[in-house]
């Protein structure tokens, strides 16, 4: 904006430009010009001498620039191997679960089978009994069902 543009604001405007930068709202239309303009060419001024600056790059700020590259290339090296290692360490812990699991499945097929031995067991101690024994065991069993069953039933009137 130039003093034409700024000549052409009212002075509540004027006033909320100045208040946007931090200077001072009093005075008369003219005194709030001068101090906007003035405000502007300095900000015109800082911004010249910035890119004067960035223009007038020196070698040293060039030697800065590829040493922050090396840098950043340093990090990305570092983060690799942590990477890495923190990867191995994941393989490791998968490793160990999975002999855990390995473990508890052959504790469970050793438990099954000592569980089916124990149903062969009985089946094997039939085969040692004479045909007598069997028939009294039976004939027992079928004695303890027969009483179950009395004890069970109400008494007739």
């Amino acid at each position: 904006m130039n003093a034409e543009e700024l000549s052409s604001l009212k002075v509540t405007e004027l006033k909320a430009l100045l208040k946007k930068r931090g200077l001072t709202v009093s005075g008369n239309k003219a005194a709030l010009i001068a101090r906007l303009t003035a405000a502007m060419e300095e900000d015109k001024k800082e911004e010249n001498k910035e890119e004067e600056e960035e223009e007038q790059e020196q070698p040293g700020e060039e030697q800065g620039r590829s040493e922050q590259k090396e840098d950043r290339m340093e990090v990305e090296r570092t983060g690799d191997e942590e990477d890495k290692k923190e990867e191995a360490m994941e393989t490791e812990e998968e490793e160990q679960e999975d002999k855990k699991q390995e473990t508890m499945e052959a504790e469970s097929e050793e438990e099954e089978e000592e569980r089916e031995e124990g149903r062969t067991e009985g089946r094997d101690r039939q085969e040692y009994l004479s045909d007598d024994d069997v028939e009294a065991e039976e004939k027992e069993a079928v004695r303890r069902h027969k009483e179950k069953q009395q004890k069970e039933k109400p008494p007739n009137p």
